[in-house]
C-alpha cells in the first residue's frame, strides 16, 4: 500500500532543489554547495547526505529521487507494529498507512518522510524507555540516533526533539523511570551530538539561510490550510497550487465553499474522539499521565511552538513543517480509537472504520486524481525547448532548479536559450527580449511584482494552453496565425 503512493510525476519547486544539490558531481562540491547555500536546503544536510549518495548508486529520475522514501515509510510502520503490539492492538500500523497527509509526502523528494519514521522510531523508542523494565540502554541510544535523524533531516525538527526530552524529564522527575548510569550516559550523550548539530544551524541563521516566504505574515489562512493538510482532507478539496493562490488573492469564501465537505468528513470523527478522549479523563477517571497524553501534549506543544517561532521570526508556516509532530498526533488518534472502542465496541468499531475509508479515500484522490498532479514542469520544459529549437524567444517565469532539471537552456549560458525571470519589476522587464512565449507559473510566488502580468496584459498576449499549476502565453496574433495554418 505504501509503495503504491510512489509516482513517476513530474518534479516541482521543492524537489528542483532537492535535485539541484543530489546531483552535484563531486563530494567536495556537494559540501560547498550546502555550507554556502542561504537556502534552506542548509538546514537539512542528512537528508541531502543521504539522497546524494543514493543518486550516486541508482540515478536521478523522479522516481529515484522519491524512492528513499520507501525505507523511512517502512520504518514508520514498523515502529506503528511495534508500539500496537505492546498494546494488543495490531491494527495500529493501518492508522499510518491510510493518512492522506502521509501519502501526500510520500511522493515527495523532500524531508518529510524521512521526519516522520525517524520521529516514529524516536516515538517507539521513547514508549520503551519509560515502560521496559530492562534493557532500556539499547532503548536509548535507539532514541538518541533516531532524533538525531530527525534534527538531521530539517532544522525544524528541533521542536519536537525538545518537546520529547521535556516529556523524558517530567517522566524521570515523577519517578519513572529511574535510569541507570550507563541510561543516563547513552541519553546525555545523544543530547551533546543535537547540541553540535544545533550549533551547525545557528551558524546558518547567522549567516542569514532560510525556506522562502510565500505569505508575508502568519495569517488564519495558512493556518488553516496547515490544519486542513494535517487532518487529511486534501483529496476532496482542490488542488494545493490553487488554495495557495486563492489564500494569497485572499478569496476566504470561495476557500471555505471548496473545502468544506472534506473539513466536515474528517473533522467530525476527529472532534468526537477527541471529546471522548477527554471526556474519559474528566469523568471516567482515566490515568491523565499516560502514553496517549505524551503523544498530546509532544503533537499540540509542537504545532503551538512552531506557529510563535513563525509569528515571531517571519518563517512560513506550512502543514508540511508539522512532519515530525505527525507519529505522536497518530498514536493520540489510535488510542483514542481504542478507548472508545473498550467502552462501547460498537461505536469504537464504526467510527474508526468511517474515519480510515474517508482517510483513505482521500488519499487515493491525492494519489491518483489528475487535479491532484504535481506542478507539471515536464511538460513546461518540453514546449520550452519545442519553441526554441524553432527559434522562438521564450520567457521561463518558473522556477530555474526545475528548469535545469529538465534541461531547459538558459540564455545566459547559450545563444538561443530562454529568459529566465523571476521577481522581475517593469524597470528590469523592459530590458529583456520581447518574448514568442511565455512560461508561466504561480503568479503571486514568480510574479509579486506584477510586472510579467502587466506586460501580458499591455501586450496583448493570450492563453495557448494549460496545464497543472501552468499557463502559456502566447501574442494574439501568433495564435490566430497559427489557428488559420491549421486551418488551411
Amino acid at each position: 500500500m505504501v509503495s503504491v503512493s510512489i509516482s513517476s510525476q513530474s518534479l516541482w519547486i521543492d524537489e528542483g532543489y532537492t535535485a539541484g544539490y543530489v546531483t552535484i558531481p563531486g563530494w567536495e562540491s556537494f559540501v560547498d554547495e550546502i555550507l554556502n547555500s542561504k537556502s534552506s536546503q542548509a538546514q537539512m544536510p542528512l537528508y541531502l547526505i543521504i539522497g546524494w549518495m543514493i543518486e550516486k548508486i541508482i540515478d536521478c529520475s523522479e522516481w529515484a529521487l522519491r524512492a528513499p522514501n520507501l525505507f523511512w515509510a517502512f520504518l514508520g510502520v514498523g515502529s506503528f507494529w511495534l508500539i500496537g503490539k505492546k498494546m494488543n492492538a495490531g491494527w495500529f500500523p493501518f492508522v499510518l498507512a491510510v493518512q492522506p497527509y502521509f501519502w501526500f509526502y510520500m511522493d515527495e523528494a523532500r524531508p518529510y518522510v524521512m521526519q516522520i519514521g525517524a520521529s516514529s522510531l524516536a516515538l517507539y523508542a521513547f514508549y520503551m524507555l519509560v515502560t521496559a523494565e530492562k534493557r532500556r540502554v539499547g532503548a536509548g541510544i535507539c532514541l538518541s540516533l533516531s532524533l538525531f535523524c530527525l534534527c538531521g533531516a530539517s532544522m525544524l525538527g528541533a521542536v519536537t526533539t525538545g518537546w520529547v526530552y521535556l516529556m523524558l524529564v517530567i517522566c524521570f522527575l515523577t519517578g519513572k523511570p529511574r535510569f541507570s548510569r550507563a541510561e543516563l550516559i547513552v541519553i546525555l550523550g545523544g543530547i551533546i551530538v543535537l547540541g553540535c548539530l544545533g550549533i551547525y544551524y545557528t551558524w546558518t541563521l547567522m549567516r542569514g539561510a532560510g525556506g522562502a516566504v510565500m505569505w508575508s505574515s502568519v495569517g488564519l489562512q495558512n493556518i488553516g490550510l496547515a490544519v486542513y493538510e494535517f487532518m487529511g482532507a486534501t483529496g476532496y478539496g482542490p488542488p494545493r497550487y490553487e488554495l495557495r493562490e486563492m489564500g494569497q488573492m485572499k478569496e476566504y469564501g470561495e476557500i471555505v465553499f471548496r473545502v468544506f465537505p472534506g473539513i466536515l468528513a474528517i473533522g467530525l470523527p476527529l472532534a468526537f474522539l477527541g471529546g471522548h478522549f477527554f471526556y474519559e479523563r474528566i469523568i471516567g477517571k482515566r490515568a491523565w499521565w499516560s502514553l496517549p497524553m505524551i503523544c498530546f501534549i509532544v503533537a499540540a506543544g509542537s504545532a503551538l511552538s512552531l506557529l510563535v517561532l513563525a509569528a515571531v521570526v517571519g518563517w512560513p508556516f506550512w502543514g508540511r513543517h508539522l512532519a515530525p509532530a505527525f507519529p505522536f498526533y497518530l498514536v493520540w488518534l489510535a488510542f483514542s480509537i481504542k478507548e472508545l472502542f473498550e467502552r462501547r465496541p460498537w461505536m469504537g468499531l464504526t467510527v474508526g472504520f468511517l474515519l480510515f475509508v474517508i482517510q483513505f479515500g482521500s488519499a487515493v484522490q491525492i494519489r491518483f486524481s489528475a487535479k491532484h498532479h504535481k506542478d507539471d514542469y515536464r511538460t513546461a520544459a518540453i514546449i520550452a525547448k519545442d519553441a526554441l529549437q524553432n527559434g522562438k524567444a521564450v520567457w521561463w517565469v518558473a522556477d530555474p532548479a526545475c528548469g535545469d532539471y529538465y534541461n531547459v537552456p538558459r540564455q545566459s549560458n547559450v545563444r538561443n536559450g530562454a529568459q529566465y525571470l523571476m521577481w522581475e519589476r517593469q524597470s528590469t522587464l523592459s530590458q529583456a527580449t520581447v518574448p514568442d512565449k511565455i512560461i508561466f507559473t504561480k503568479p503571486s510566488l514568480m510574479d509579486p511584482h506584477r510586472a510579467v502580468r502587466q506586460f501580458i496584459k499591455d501586450q496583448h498576449f493570450i492563453i495557448e494552453q494549460t496545464f497543472p499549476a501552468f499557463q502559456i502565453f502566447v501574442p494574439s496574433r501568433q495564435k490566430s496565425e497559427d489557428g488559420s495554418r491549421h486551418e488551411r
